[in-house]
């Protein structure tokens, strides 16, 4: 689980990589997007009222079946990229960074 304050953005931003959200709330709980990929749930909360900031030391890490035309994609979804795509010993690897700061690893699958 993510919390923003920007959740229209950050939820663009993550539909650009390929998830796909449902908007819900849990009983009294706040209305926020939640996805499933592959088993683990993944979900967008606003930032609670006492709240200003969001957690941006939380460094996310997604596959992707085609790693340059997504990057292509994300140019129009307030990504910014930290570090060009490389080579590494776990593949093709590329970091991100959302619209709150938090840093994602996309690797090629």
């Amino acid at each position: 689980m993510i919390k923003t304050n920007a959740i229209a953005i950050i939820k663009q931003q993550y539909e650009a990589l390929g998830i796909v959200f449902d908007y819900h709330n849990h009983n009294n709980g706040p209305f926020h997007y939640a996805a499933t990929l592959d088993g683990l749930v993944f979900e967008i909360y606003p930032l609670p009222n006492n709240t200003t900031q969001p957690d941006t030391t939380l460094r996310l890490g997604f596959e992707v079946p085609h790693l340059e035309e997504t990057l292509q994609k994300l140019a129009l979804s307030h990504w910014k990229i930290i570090k060009e795509i490389a080579l590494t010993s776990y593949g093709k690897t590329v970091i991100i960074e959302d619209y709150d700061g938090r840093k994602v690893e996309l690797k090629q699958q």
